[in-house]
C-alpha cells in the first residue's frame, strides 16, 4: 500500500501538466465575458429597483391626489375598480378574477377609481355602495383596509362638510370595553346578591 501511494504522488507533476487540466486562453476569455455578463446583470436589476419604486410611489400619490371626472348618470365601473371589490359585489363578475388587496401595485389603480366616485357623489360612501353593488358596510371595510384611503375619504368627507370615517379597530375596542364594561357590572351585582345573602343566613 505504501509503495502505491508513493508511485501516485510521483504522478501528480505529471498531472498537473496534462492538457487536459489547462485551460485554454479562448476558454478564458468566455469564462470572463460570462462572469462580467453576470456581474453587468446583477447592477442593471440593482439600479432599476429603486426605479420602479419611486413609480409605485408616483403612482399611489396620484391616485390619492388627482380626481377624475365621473357620469353617474351612465356610470359603469372601470375594470381597475372591479378588481379591488370583494366578491359579494353583485356588478362584480367572475370574469374579473380574485379580489386584489392594498399590497399589490394594481391596488393603486382601483383606489383612484373609487376615489374619483367618491368625490362625485359628494362623499357618500353609501350612494357609492349602491353604484357598485355593495352595502355600505362591506364599501366601509374596504376602505378601512388601507390606511391612505381612509385618509383621503375622510379628506374628501370633510371637504364636503360630513363625518370622518374611524378606523376599523376604534369599533371594535369600543365593543370590547363595552362588553368587558357589563361583564364588571354582572359580576359586582352577582356579589352584591351574595353578600346580602350570606349576611341574613348568618
Amino acid at each position: 500500500m505504501m509503495a502505491l501511494a508513493a508511485q501516485f504522488l510521483l504522478r501528480i507533476p505529471q498531472l498537473s501538466h496534462c492538457s487536459c487540466l489547462a485551460i485554454t486562453a479562448p476558454q478564458q476569455a468566455r469564462i470572463h465575458r460570462t462572469s462580467q455578463a453576470r456581474t453587468d446583470r446583477r447592477h442593471s436589476s440593482c439600479r432599476r429597483r429603486p426605479i420602479a419604486a419611486q413609480e409605485s410611489r408616483l403612482r399611489h400619490l396620484l391616485a390619492l391626489k388627482v380626481r377624475s371626472s365621473v357620469n353617474l348618470d351612465a356610470y359603469s365601473p372601470p375594470p381597475q375598480l372591479l378588481q379591488i371589490l370583494p366578491p359579494k359585489s353583485t356588478i362584480r363578475s367572475s370574469e374579473v378574477g380574485p379580489q386584489i388587496g392594498p399590497n399589490n401595485p394594481k391596488f393603486a389603480l382601483g383606489m383612484q377609481a373609487l376615489l374619483d366616485l367618491i368625490f362625485a357623489v359628494e362623499g357618500s360612501v353609501s350612494e357609492a355602495a349602491k353604484l357598485l353593488g355593495l352595502s355600505t358596510g362591506a364599501l366601509s371595510r374596504l376602505i378601512l383596509s388601507d390606511d391612505s384611503l381612509r385618509i383621503a375619504v375622510n379628506e374628501l368627507r370633510t371637504s364636503k362638510g360630513m363625518k370622518r370615517k374611524a378606523p376599523l379597530f376604534h369599533s371594535f375596542l369600543s365593543m370590547e370595553l363595552l362588553t368587558v364594561g357589563m361583564k364588571m357590572v354582572i359580576a359586582a351585582i352577582e356579589i352584591t346578591f351574595l353578600q346580602k345573602e350570606n349576611s341574613q343566613s348568618w
